[in-house]
Protein backbone atom coordinates (compact mmCIF):
# COMPACT_ATOMS: atom_id res chain seq x y z
CA UNK A 1 0.00 0.00 0.00
CA UNK A 2 0.82 3.36 -0.43
CA UNK A 3 0.59 6.03 1.64
CA UNK A 4 1.17 10.19 1.76
CA UNK A 5 1.35 11.82 5.19
CA UNK A 6 2.09 15.67 5.22
CA UNK A 7 1.09 18.70 7.33
CA UNK A 8 2.06 21.76 8.83
CA UNK A 9 1.94 20.81 12.85
CA UNK A 10 5.07 18.32 12.93
CA UNK A 11 3.92 16.62 16.42
CA UNK A 12 0.11 15.91 14.98
CA UNK A 13 2.37 14.15 12.14
CA UNK A 14 4.52 12.52 14.58
CA UNK A 15 1.75 11.17 16.25
CA UNK A 16 0.22 9.99 12.77
CA UNK A 17 2.80 8.50 11.71
CA UNK A 18 3.17 6.22 14.81
CA UNK A 19 -0.55 5.25 14.50
CA UNK A 20 0.05 4.02 10.93
CA UNK A 21 3.50 2.18 12.17
CA UNK A 22 0.94 0.47 14.72
CA UNK A 23 -0.95 -0.58 12.88
CA UNK A 24 0.46 -2.13 9.91
CA UNK A 25 3.57 -3.44 11.86
CA UNK A 26 2.18 -4.10 15.36
CA UNK A 27 4.16 -3.85 18.43
CA UNK A 28 7.23 -5.82 16.79
CA UNK A 29 8.90 -2.79 14.60
CA UNK A 30 12.89 -3.38 13.96
CA UNK A 31 15.24 -3.57 10.88
CA UNK A 32 14.10 -6.30 9.35
CA UNK A 33 10.34 -4.83 8.70
CA UNK A 34 10.86 -0.97 9.36
CA UNK A 35 12.96 0.89 6.55
CA UNK A 36 13.35 4.95 6.67
CA UNK A 37 15.64 7.06 3.47
CA UNK A 38 15.32 10.67 3.34
CA UNK A 39 14.28 11.50 -0.37
CA UNK A 40 17.33 14.21 -0.70
CA UNK A 41 20.24 11.71 0.13
CA UNK A 42 18.63 8.32 -1.90
CA UNK A 43 17.05 8.72 -5.96
CA UNK A 44 13.54 7.40 -6.23
CA UNK A 45 15.13 4.20 -8.37
CA UNK A 46 17.12 2.92 -5.04
CA UNK A 47 13.88 3.16 -3.33
CA UNK A 48 11.84 1.18 -5.94
CA UNK A 49 14.19 -1.45 -5.49
CA UNK A 50 14.29 -1.35 -1.72
CA UNK A 51 10.39 -1.54 -1.66
CA UNK A 52 10.25 -4.40 -4.47
CA UNK A 53 12.45 -6.65 -2.46
CA UNK A 54 10.46 -9.05 0.22
CA UNK A 55 10.89 -8.40 3.79
CA UNK A 56 13.27 -10.89 5.61
CA UNK A 57 12.16 -12.81 8.53
CA UNK A 58 8.62 -10.66 8.71
CA UNK A 59 5.56 -11.12 6.21
CA UNK A 60 5.67 -7.46 5.63
CA UNK A 61 7.47 -4.35 5.89
CA UNK A 62 7.52 -0.61 6.03
CA UNK A 63 9.38 1.89 4.50
CA UNK A 64 9.22 5.69 4.99
CA UNK A 65 10.22 7.86 3.00
CA UNK A 66 11.30 11.43 4.84
CA UNK A 67 11.21 14.83 2.58
CA UNK A 68 10.04 14.24 -0.53
CA UNK A 69 10.44 17.63 -2.12
CA UNK A 70 9.32 16.12 -5.73
CA UNK A 71 5.89 16.30 -4.16
CA UNK A 72 6.26 20.01 -3.09
CA UNK A 73 5.91 23.58 -5.13
CA UNK A 74 9.57 24.43 -3.50
CA UNK A 75 12.30 25.18 -5.83
CA UNK A 76 14.84 24.11 -3.71
CA UNK A 77 17.97 22.69 -5.66
CA UNK A 78 18.77 19.59 -4.15
CA UNK A 79 22.29 17.67 -5.18
CA UNK A 80 20.31 14.36 -5.93
CA UNK A 81 17.78 15.59 -8.41
CA UNK A 82 20.13 15.36 -11.62
CA UNK A 83 20.32 11.26 -11.04
CA UNK A 84 16.08 11.13 -10.33
CA UNK A 85 14.45 8.76 -12.43
CA UNK A 86 10.94 9.42 -12.11
CA UNK A 87 9.49 7.14 -14.22
CA UNK A 88 10.68 3.84 -12.85
CA UNK A 89 8.43 5.30 -9.26
CA UNK A 90 5.49 6.48 -11.46
CA UNK A 91 5.48 3.00 -12.83
CA UNK A 92 5.77 1.34 -9.18
CA UNK A 93 3.68 3.29 -8.13
CA UNK A 94 1.07 1.74 -10.37
CA UNK A 95 1.48 -1.64 -9.38
CA UNK A 96 3.41 -1.56 -5.59
CA UNK A 97 4.41 -4.72 -3.99
CA UNK A 98 2.31 -6.15 -1.87
CA UNK A 99 4.52 -7.19 0.99
CA UNK A 100 5.99 -3.42 1.11
CA UNK A 101 3.80 -0.50 2.68
CA UNK A 102 6.12 2.58 1.20
CA UNK A 103 4.86 5.54 3.20
CA UNK A 104 5.97 9.38 2.10
CA UNK A 105 6.38 11.69 5.06
CA UNK A 106 6.28 15.55 4.27
CA UNK A 107 6.40 18.37 6.72
CA UNK A 108 4.65 21.00 5.08
CA UNK A 109 1.58 21.64 3.12
CA UNK A 110 3.04 23.36 -0.03
CA UNK A 111 1.59 19.83 -2.41
CA UNK A 112 2.27 20.28 -5.56
CA UNK A 113 -1.33 18.35 -7.08
CA UNK A 114 -0.05 18.94 -10.44
CA UNK A 115 2.37 16.23 -10.23
CA UNK A 116 2.43 13.32 -11.86
CA UNK A 117 3.93 11.29 -8.84
CA UNK A 118 1.61 13.09 -6.84
CA UNK A 119 -1.37 12.14 -9.07
CA UNK A 120 -0.54 7.93 -8.96
CA UNK A 121 -0.34 8.32 -5.20
CA UNK A 122 -3.85 9.68 -5.05
CA UNK A 123 -5.71 7.30 -7.46
CA UNK A 124 -3.47 4.32 -6.45
CA UNK A 125 -2.96 5.02 -2.58
CA UNK A 126 -4.36 7.37 0.48
CA UNK A 127 -3.59 10.84 0.90
CA UNK A 128 -4.20 12.04 4.88
CA UNK A 129 -3.27 15.35 5.98
CA UNK A 130 -2.43 16.11 9.59
CA UNK A 131 -5.27 18.96 10.69
CA UNK A 132 -3.93 22.03 12.12
CA UNK A 133 -4.95 22.25 16.09
CA UNK A 134 -8.28 24.37 16.22
CA UNK A 135 -7.81 27.19 19.13
CA UNK A 136 -9.79 25.71 21.60
CA UNK A 137 -7.69 22.35 21.12
CA UNK A 138 -4.77 24.32 21.34
CA UNK A 139 -5.70 26.42 24.81
CA UNK A 140 -6.57 22.98 26.12
CA UNK A 141 -3.14 21.38 25.67
CA UNK A 142 -1.46 24.77 26.51
CA UNK A 143 -3.23 24.71 29.84
CA UNK A 144 -3.11 21.42 30.30
CA UNK A 145 1.04 21.37 29.51
CA UNK A 146 1.71 24.59 32.32
CA UNK A 147 -1.02 22.20 34.64
CA UNK A 148 1.25 19.21 34.58
CA UNK A 149 4.39 21.24 35.75
CA UNK A 150 2.77 22.89 38.02
CA UNK A 151 3.75 26.01 36.48
CA UNK A 152 1.08 29.04 36.98
CA UNK A 153 0.57 31.25 33.72
CA UNK A 154 -1.36 34.49 34.04
CA UNK A 155 -3.97 34.37 30.79
CA UNK A 156 -2.64 37.92 29.26
CA UNK A 157 0.81 35.80 29.24
CA UNK A 158 -1.05 32.54 28.09
CA UNK A 159 -2.75 34.43 25.22
CA UNK A 160 0.41 36.38 24.83
CA UNK A 161 2.54 33.10 24.02
CA UNK A 162 -0.31 31.57 21.91
CA UNK A 163 -0.24 34.40 19.40
CA UNK A 164 3.52 34.56 19.48
CA UNK A 165 3.26 30.91 18.82
CA UNK A 166 0.36 31.19 15.84
CA UNK A 167 -1.29 27.84 16.74
CA UNK A 168 1.94 26.11 15.79
CA UNK A 169 2.14 23.25 18.18
CA UNK A 170 6.34 22.55 18.24
CA UNK A 171 6.44 26.10 18.48
CA UNK A 172 4.35 26.72 21.34
CA UNK A 173 5.77 23.22 22.92
CA UNK A 174 9.54 24.37 22.51
CA UNK A 175 8.49 28.07 24.19
CA UNK A 176 6.51 26.65 26.92
CA UNK A 177 9.43 24.29 27.97
CA UNK A 178 11.71 27.31 28.11
CA UNK A 179 9.15 29.77 29.85
CA UNK A 180 8.84 26.96 32.82
CA UNK A 181 12.43 26.18 32.74
CA UNK A 182 12.24 29.85 33.65
CA UNK A 183 9.81 30.18 36.30
CA UNK A 184 7.20 29.49 38.19
CA UNK A 185 4.67 31.88 37.87
CA UNK A 186 4.58 33.40 34.31
CA UNK A 187 3.69 36.79 33.54
CA UNK A 188 3.00 38.71 30.26
CA UNK A 189 6.61 40.21 30.62
CA UNK A 190 8.24 36.89 31.04
CA UNK A 191 6.47 35.63 27.47
CA UNK A 192 7.54 39.68 25.76
CA UNK A 193 11.23 38.65 26.86
CA UNK A 194 11.82 35.42 25.87
CA UNK A 195 9.14 34.37 22.98
CA UNK A 196 10.67 36.14 19.69
CA UNK A 197 8.18 37.10 17.43
CA UNK A 198 7.61 36.20 14.09
CA UNK A 199 8.26 38.87 11.31
CA UNK A 200 4.33 39.52 10.68
CA UNK A 201 4.07 40.19 14.45
CA UNK A 202 7.16 42.92 14.25
CA UNK A 203 4.88 44.42 11.57
CA UNK A 204 1.85 43.96 13.70
CA UNK A 205 4.37 45.61 16.82
CA UNK A 206 5.03 48.50 14.61
CA UNK A 207 1.59 49.27 13.48
CA UNK A 208 0.45 48.83 16.80
CA UNK A 209 3.23 51.69 18.79
CA UNK A 210 2.07 53.89 15.72
CA UNK A 211 -1.65 53.72 16.65
CA UNK A 212 -0.97 54.31 20.13
CA UNK A 213 1.39 57.27 19.63
CA UNK A 214 4.80 55.31 20.31
CA UNK A 215 7.08 56.50 17.63
CA UNK A 216 9.94 55.88 19.27
CA UNK A 217 9.24 52.53 19.92
CA UNK A 218 8.08 51.55 16.35
CA UNK A 219 10.95 53.34 15.24
CA UNK A 220 12.94 50.93 17.17
CA UNK A 221 11.20 47.68 16.21
CA UNK A 222 12.25 48.70 12.56
CA UNK A 223 15.88 49.38 13.54
CA UNK A 224 15.90 46.36 14.43
CA UNK A 225 14.65 44.72 11.72
CA UNK A 226 16.67 46.36 9.76
CA UNK A 227 19.94 45.48 11.35
CA UNK A 228 18.39 41.80 10.23
CA UNK A 229 18.38 42.74 6.73
CA UNK A 230 14.37 42.75 6.41
CA UNK A 231 12.96 44.73 3.03
CA UNK A 232 11.15 47.65 3.67
CA UNK A 233 8.23 45.97 1.16
CA UNK A 234 7.95 42.84 3.05
CA UNK A 235 7.09 45.10 5.98
CA UNK A 236 4.93 47.63 4.09
CA UNK A 237 2.62 44.94 3.00
CA UNK A 238 2.38 42.98 6.68
CA UNK A 239 1.28 46.51 7.79
CA UNK A 240 -1.27 46.94 5.23
CA UNK A 241 -2.69 43.84 6.20
CA UNK A 242 -2.95 44.29 9.70
CA UNK A 243 -4.77 47.91 8.82
CA UNK A 244 -7.03 45.95 6.43
CA UNK A 245 -7.97 44.27 9.78
CA UNK A 246 -8.69 46.87 11.33
CA UNK A 247 -11.01 48.38 9.10
CA UNK A 248 -12.80 45.10 8.83
CA UNK A 249 -13.03 44.44 13.32
CA UNK A 250 -13.77 48.19 13.09
CA UNK A 251 -16.77 47.41 10.58
CA UNK A 252 -17.90 44.04 11.86
CA UNK A 253 -17.85 45.48 15.45
CA UNK A 254 -20.02 48.14 14.49
CA UNK A 255 -22.62 46.47 12.64
CA UNK A 256 -25.68 46.36 15.28
CA UNK A 257 -23.43 46.93 17.79
CA UNK A 258 -21.58 43.76 18.32
CA UNK A 259 -18.18 43.37 19.90
CA UNK A 260 -18.01 39.92 20.36
CA UNK A 261 -14.17 39.21 19.04
CA UNK A 262 -14.75 35.41 18.78
CA UNK A 263 -18.05 36.11 16.43
CA UNK A 264 -15.99 38.37 14.37
CA UNK A 265 -13.16 35.99 14.06
CA UNK A 266 -15.09 33.12 13.50
CA UNK A 267 -16.46 35.70 10.26
CA UNK A 268 -13.07 36.93 9.54
CA UNK A 269 -11.28 33.21 9.89
CA UNK A 270 -8.56 34.57 12.39
CA UNK A 271 -7.32 34.03 15.75
CA UNK A 272 -9.44 35.78 18.32
CA UNK A 273 -6.73 37.36 19.73
CA UNK A 274 -5.40 38.91 17.07
CA UNK A 275 -9.21 40.90 16.81
CA UNK A 276 -9.25 41.17 20.46
CA UNK A 277 -5.90 43.34 19.78
CA UNK A 278 -7.27 44.68 16.98
CA UNK A 279 -10.55 45.91 18.87
CA UNK A 280 -7.85 47.35 21.28
CA UNK A 281 -6.18 49.27 18.87
CA UNK A 282 -9.62 50.94 17.51
CA UNK A 283 -9.96 52.67 20.78
CA UNK A 284 -6.85 54.71 19.50
CA UNK A 285 -7.53 55.15 15.91
CA UNK A 286 -11.01 54.96 13.55
CA UNK A 287 -11.47 52.68 10.84
CA UNK A 288 -11.95 55.49 8.12
CA UNK A 289 -8.35 57.05 9.45
CA UNK A 290 -7.03 53.08 9.28
CA UNK A 291 -8.13 53.35 5.30
CA UNK A 292 -6.42 56.09 5.43
CA UNK A 293 -3.17 55.04 6.56
CA UNK A 294 -3.82 51.97 4.48
CA UNK A 295 -3.88 54.23 1.11
CA UNK A 296 -0.62 55.98 2.05
CA UNK A 297 0.73 52.23 2.08
CA UNK A 298 -0.06 51.42 -1.04
CA UNK A 299 0.90 54.55 -2.41
CA UNK A 300 4.45 53.67 -0.61
CA UNK A 301 5.17 50.51 -1.98
CA UNK A 302 4.10 52.15 -5.98
CA UNK A 303 6.59 54.64 -5.23
CA UNK A 304 9.35 52.30 -4.10
CA UNK A 305 8.70 49.13 -6.58
CA UNK A 306 8.37 52.19 -9.35
CA UNK A 307 11.95 53.33 -8.15
CA UNK A 308 10.22 57.35 -7.13
CA UNK A 309 11.62 56.77 -3.87
CA UNK A 310 14.26 54.68 -1.64
CA UNK A 311 12.79 51.99 0.10
CA UNK A 312 14.13 52.46 3.60
CA UNK A 313 13.94 56.15 3.47
CA UNK A 314 10.02 56.06 2.52
CA UNK A 315 9.36 53.66 5.26
CA UNK A 316 11.23 55.72 7.64
CA UNK A 317 9.68 58.93 6.37
CA UNK A 318 6.49 57.09 6.95
CA UNK A 319 6.78 56.33 10.46
CA UNK A 320 8.07 59.67 11.24
CA UNK A 321 5.00 61.24 9.66
CA UNK A 322 2.82 58.81 10.97
CA UNK A 323 0.68 61.28 13.03
CA UNK A 324 0.15 63.57 9.72
CA UNK A 325 -0.44 60.66 7.82
CA UNK A 326 -3.00 59.53 10.00
CA UNK A 327 -4.65 62.73 10.46
CA UNK A 328 -5.24 62.88 6.94
CA UNK A 329 -8.60 62.07 5.07
CA UNK A 330 -9.02 60.54 1.88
Amino acid sequence: MIYFLYGDQYPTLKKQLKKLKEMLLGDTVDEFNYVSLSAKEVPVQDIVSEASKPALFAPKKMIVIFDPYFLTTSKEKVDIEKIQDYEVLKKYLENPAPYTDLVFFLEGSNISTRSEIYKRINKYGTIQEAQNLTNDQLNGIGMQYFKKRNVEISNDAFQELLYRCDNDLAKFTMEANKLCLYSSKITKEDVENMVSLKLEQNAFAIAENLIQGNTERALKIYYDLRILKEEPVRLIALMASQFRILTEVGYLSEKGNKKDKDSIAKVMAIHPYRVQLALRNLNFIHQETAKTVLDQLYDLDYKIKSGQIDPYYGFELFLLNFKEISKKRV
